[in-house]
């Protein structure tokens, strides 16, 4: 595989008055060389008060379940604008 990217990850942290999540993305090649595996994690950091205030600020009660569907509509959009560009060019 020269000169293909095998593996890449970036990370970023979310912080209002501290620490509040870390949202993780991991590029890999597919096992069969068909493309590329992209793979979005996000870790809450906050602790049992701060989740109740940001339930009643945000209107979100669960974040975790909130988080997993947008992070599902990210990953179809990011597909989709990707097979759209089509394969880069030598």
């Amino acid at each position: 595989m020269n000169g293909v990217l095998t593996r890449y990850s970036f990370a970023f942290d979310v912080r209002l008055g501290g620490l509040v999540s870390t949202w993780r993305f991991d590029l890999v090649a597919a096992p069969d060389g068909s493309g590329t595996e992209v793979v979005q994690s996000w870790q809450d950091h906050r602790g049992p008060a701060r989740r109740r205030i940001g339930a009643l600020t945000s209107g979100v009660r669960d974040r975790q379940q909130h988080n997993r569907e947008t992070m599902r509509h990210t990953l179809v959009r990011l597909k989709a604008a990707l097979e759209a560009a089509g394969p880069p060019s030598p």
